[in-house]
């Protein structure tokens, strides 16, 4: 690539470029749509009150279960919950 435009005429350049636009992937590149097979996995988010530190990274660190029915869980965004997610590959 000799660069990625990006507004009104600006050009940026590296020496490597990274796109992840999840199961856009296909739209944002045509050329790769045959290839791409976005799925969809159900989550479940849990809230907690402000100031309840129990699902900080600190206190729930991030983990997967990679048995016959794997299940991943990460602490939540901005301290509070957390959200744990079938890894099955969904519809």
């Amino acid at each position: 690539m000799q660069g990625v435009s990006a507004s009104a005429g600006e050009i940026l350049k590296a020496d490597q470029y990274i796109f992840a636009p999840g199961p856009w992937l296909g739209k944002v590149f045509p050329f790769l749509a045959p290839s791409i097979t976005p799925t969809r996995q159900e989550v479940s988010s849990s809230r907690t009150p402000a100031g309840d530190l129990r699902f900080t990274e600190a206190q729930l660190p991030t983990w997967i279960d990679g048995g016959k029915t794997p299940f991943f869980g990460v602490p939540g965004n901005h301290w509070r919950g957390f959200k744990i997610a079938d890894d099955n590959r969904g519809r």
